[in-house]
């Protein structure tokens, strides 16, 4: 069956007709039966198990929040400011662009828009992190000089297919909207598809919670750490105690039997509860034995207990990406006297890739068609790393050409 035609005109963004057969949400994970005691078999599902983990939800700030907090967009005159560049420096920005294009309108709106959504859309195209993909409904405003970009409003990953045409994405066909029985399909720029580790799925990505899942697993399964923890310290922090008591029977003041055994265990739970051990004093001879209490006793932490849970917290912040260096550094600095400079350095150039999978879904499903839509036929955008003074140049090459890939389309 032949391929449709393909439409150049803005409307085509709306018109757009996928090819039949469209993918629907698949995710690829392999179980390998050899190892599958040490990898548990990774499914979606358990992403907000997951993500309950303090240690997994800390790691997921730590990676996201230099991504809000040290990104910047420069225009081509702002990027020749070297007063504004020492500035951005000084200030720590790692992540900071120049867009430029023949056209300054489409340039101050890329950066116009690109601003808005670090503010408004970005946390919703980062939860492909840990989801390894996110379709999100791209909300605009009306202005006087058209469409302007307001907001993103996430879909649930479980209620979306891709829609496919040319090896491209063009829209989504999602589920679970009112008065659409069989879904809707939405197509760009009204639609945003975000994919974290495209290498790994084009179109579904990888959840880097997967990475997480052998000591995460570890850590919470029945038997894990945390259960051998506390079972230890409910059961075993103490020895339970030791009370004698004679054979035979003890006569209340009631006038009431009740047999040494029975007496013997209502003061057994008296003391487990923390309530007044109350005992006869029973001086008989030994061959009929007399009460006697021997109080608990604290027993000797096995070692490594508290460290086994530690060591894997520490296990899922490496699986993230996140160095221990830079969780360790506290007060001491990150100076190159300590050593955790350039495990810092390591830690900001892995979040490149990440920057530039936003900034590249975001130019093709957003700000081109905006800039199309409002200015008919613009000059070509370009967005390029800037190296501010003091940085490291680690992939910086790979960087550049990632994006400018990107706006050569």
């Amino acid at each position: 069956m032949s391929k449709p035609p393909v439409n150049k005109s803005v409307s085509s963004l709306y018109e757009a007709t996928p090819i039949p057969g469209v993918a629907s949400t698949y995710y690829r994970s392999v179980q390998n039966s050899e190892y599958s005691q040490n990898f548990p078999f990774w499914r979606l599902s358990l992403v907000e198990t997951v993500k309950r983990d303090p240690k997994v939800r800390y790691g997921l700030g730590l990676l996201k929040s230099p991504i809000k907090a040290f990104t910047y967009f420069l225009s081509q005159k702002e990027s020749e400011d070297e007063n504004l560049l020492m500035k951005l420096s000084e200030k720590g920005l790692q992540f900071v662009f120049k867009i430029e294009s023949e056209d300054k309108k489409a340039e101050e709106l890329t950066i116009e828009t690109f601003k808005r959504l670090w503010l408004y859309g970005l946390d919703e195209m980062l939860s492909a992190i840990e989801w390894g993909f996110t379709c999100c409904q791209v909300h605009y405003t009306k202005t006087s000089d058209g469409p302007e970009y307001n907001k993103l409003t996430p879909f649930d990953p479980y209620n979306v297919s891709v829609l496919v045409r040319d090896h491209g994405i063009v829209g989504a066909k999602v589920q679970g909207i009112p008065n659409s029985a069989d879904g809707r399909k939405l197509y760009v720029p009204k639609v945003m598809w975000h994919v974290h580790n495209r290498t790994h799925n084009r179109f579904f990505g990888q959840s880097r919670l997967e990475w997480v899942l052998p000591a995460w697993h570890e850590k919470w399964t029945e038997f894990g750490a945390r259960d051998i923890r506390r079972t230890w310290f409910m059961r075993d922090a103490y020895e339970g105690g030791t009370i004698r008591y004679p054979l035979g029977s003890q006569k209340l003041q009631d006038g009431s039997v009740i047999s040494n055994y029975e007496l013997a265990n209502q003061i057994a739970s008296k003391t487990r509860t923390g309530g007044t051990r109350i005992m006869p004093a029973d001086t008989g001879n030994e061959a009929n034995g007399v009460w006697s209490f021997e109080a608990a006793s604290g027993n000797i932490m096995p070692t490594g207990l508290l460290d086994y849970p530690l060591s894997l917290d520490t296990e899922i912040l490496e699986a993230l990406g996140i160095p221990p260096e830079v969780i360790e550094s506290g007060s001491s600095g990150l100076g190159a006297a300590t050593g955790r400079l350039i495990p810092l350095e390591l830690f900001y150039a892995s979040l490149s890739g990440i920057v530039n999978d936003v900034i590249m879904d975001a130019q093709d499903f957003i700000t081109s068609p905006l800039c199309k839509i409002r200015l008919g036929n613009p000059g070509k955008v370009k967005i390029s790393k800037v190296v501010l003074s003091g940085q490291s140049t680690t992939n910086e090459n790979q960087v550049g050409k990632k994006i400018s890939e990107s706006t050569d389309k």
